[in-house]
């Protein structure tokens, strides 16, 4: 590493005395001020500009204002610029250390304009609903990098979050190898947090920016096989859960979410079937719901024509939105007709029937 050209040693990129004396003061400058440095596991990410504009870009990544993303995604999908300090030089340094040595992970050389509208595809891109249909609100950098691991303490590499900061602030496409990761842990824990839920539509959206508005909620016209699969898992697990009045040590999803996202012609015939004794047990006592699980679930297998024998890594994903925003929807509607039941309001007894076909276990 220090052999090049025929120099040696620290002849490779001389630095004088008063230079180097300069540039250590301004990093130690920049590291303890908490509005131009954010530090995630071992890195420090440093963000500046050539003038003093009072724009600070860390808080947007540790602890981001809705309304303040509000303001900025639609700053960038109108092209709204601010003259006065658009034009300003910007600056961002992901650092490491490495005994005695800094190592740089990653520089970015833009302009403020320019990084503010990246952050605001940023920030469109990763928006979901809430795990119970609120509205979408933003995520920080480390919430995103986090949830593509067990133990983010243990686990979580630098390369990461230098990854998802630079999209942020740069505009570039994300990898694939993210959406493995994310696609891995779904798999794994059998459950889409929202967090995963906004890393993949993120991943997604980046690779395909024309994507950017689509699935922040439940699409019933969604143009892929795997996301209706992903809805259909969702809406076999309710009538499970239904059936069983949610007494049950393990759901379906538990046992059979990893081949059902990954290879759905194998396992969906048995989970249909499986799913007929269910219903005819409601039918018995609940014969409203019966007819409107059934009615749900035919609804579903409408918009699929056959189910796929394997599904990609990027398909996976998009199973992966479409089971969590089955269960969004859900349990929004199960709120909904909770707090009308407390308000007192009067409702038949069919009204009662599509409170229960909610998961009230996730509702409570």
């Amino acid at each position: 590493a220090f052999l090049s050209y025929g120099l040696t040693q620290s002849r490779i990129s001389p630095i004088c005395a008063t230079c180097a004396d300069q540039f250590m003061k301004a990093l130690n400058a920049l590291l303890a001020d908490r509005s131009h440095h954010l530090r995630i596991q071992n890195t420090a990410y440093l963000f500046w500009t050539k003038e003093n504009v009072g724009f600070s870009i860390a808080g947007w990544f540790e602890s981001p204002d809705p309304a303040q993303v509000r303001e900025l995604i639609n700053s960038a999908r109108t092209g709204k610029h601010d003259p006065s300090i658009d034009a300003v030089p910007f600056y961002a340094l992901a650092l490491t250390a490495n005994n005695a040595r800094a190592v740089v992970r990653d520089w970015i050389d833009t302009t403020l304009g320019n990084a503010k509208q990246a952050l605001g595809h940023w920030f469109a891109r990763q928006a979901i609903v809430g795990p119970y249909g609120e509205e979408p609100t933003p995520l920080g950098l480390y919430a995103l990098a986090a949830s593509t691991v067990r133990d983010p303490k243990k686990e979580l590499t630098s390369l990461t979050v230098t990854t998802l900061l630079r999209s942020a602030l740069a505009g570039t496409p994300l990898p694939d190898r993210l959406l493995q990761q994310a696609v891995r842990r779904c798999q794994v824990e059998q459950e889409v947090t929202r967090p995963r839920a906004a890393l993949l539509k993120l991943v997604l959206s980046t690779q395909t920016p024309t994507m950017e508005d689509f699935m922040l909620e439940l699409q019933s016209d969604h143009p892929e096989a795997a996301y209706h699969c992903g809805r259909l898992l969702a809406v076999l697990e309710i009538i499970q859960r239904r059936a069983a009045d949610g007494q049950l040590n393990t759901t379906l999803v538990d046992r059979f979410y990893g081949a059902a996202s990954s290879t759905p012609a194998t396992v969906f015939g048995a989970l249909i079937r499986g799913a007929q004794p269910h219903v005819s047990k409601l039918r018995k006592n609940k014969r409203g719901l019966a007819v409107r699980l059934e009615q749900e679930m035919e609804d579903v297998l409408a918009a699929l024509p056959a189910f796929p024998p394997i599904l990609t890594v990027k398909q996976q994903a998009v199973f992966a939105l479409g089971y969590y925003h089955q269960r969004a929807f859900n349990r929004a509607q199960a709120q909904a007709a909770a707090q009308q039941r407390r308000a007192g309001a009067n409702t038949t007894s069919d009204t009662d029937d599509s409170e229960t076909l909610f998961d009230q276990e996730s509702v409570s």
